[in-house]
């Protein structure tokens, strides 16, 4: 359904709320990284949950700032590909971590275990009418994006991004996912 209402473009202070119906995953988005991919974990308490802000826009593809970030030089919240040239798309099984970066064509996050070594990104996110965050990777050489599919890792306790959930689930048999969305 269709909505007349404007988009708030107020920035927006807070914690990231993660939504899902598994009670195995932590309510808020964690200031801690799994060792091996640098992926955010989640908590239950929001003492230890990220706190961010966001200025959404009409017009682009929105940065999140983290306001109480675990490492000084790192402070906003966007994606880190495992693979240095992801091929993404249909039957993409690529995958990224949430993580907190500096910036687009910087290396890998320094906490970032071996498997991340592509790119990251921060400039990713959308905010919907109704307050989910939704992220997408731009790829500029072929002119197309792709919407990130956040899922939780229940073996890691973290948060990834791909592009095609049925490749990735048929690419990974004996992992256990969960979907998840944030606010």
């Amino acid at each position: 359904m269709a909505s007349n209402r404007p988009l708030d473009t107020n920035p927006r202070v807070g914690r990231l709320r993660v939504f899902s119906t598994h009670p195995v995953i932590g309510r808020y988005i964690a200031r801690t990284f799994n060792k091996g991919s640098g992926a955010l974990e989640t908590t239950n308490a929001s003492a230890d949950a990220l706190q961010i802000r966001v200025a959404p826009t009409n017009l682009d593809r929105d940065y999140i700032e983290i306001l109480n970030s675990p490492e000084s030089d790192l402070t906003w919240l966007g994606t880190s590909f495992r693979s240095t040239t992801p091929g993404l798309g249909k039957d993409s099984a690529e995958w990224a971590s949430l993580t907190i970066v500096n910036g687009p064509g910087e290396k890998s996050p320094k906490h970032a275990g071996p498997d991340t070594a592509g790119p990251i990104g921060k400039k990713i996110w959308d905010v919907a009418l109704d307050g989910r965050l939704i992220g997408a990777w731009q790829d500029d050489e072929n002119l197309v994006s792709y919407q990130f599919y956040f899922i939780y890792s229940v073996s890691q306790k973290c948060i990834y991004g791909v592009t095609s959930k049925a490749a990735f689930m048929k690419n990974n048999p004996d992992q256990k996912y969960h979907d998840v969305s944030s606010e």
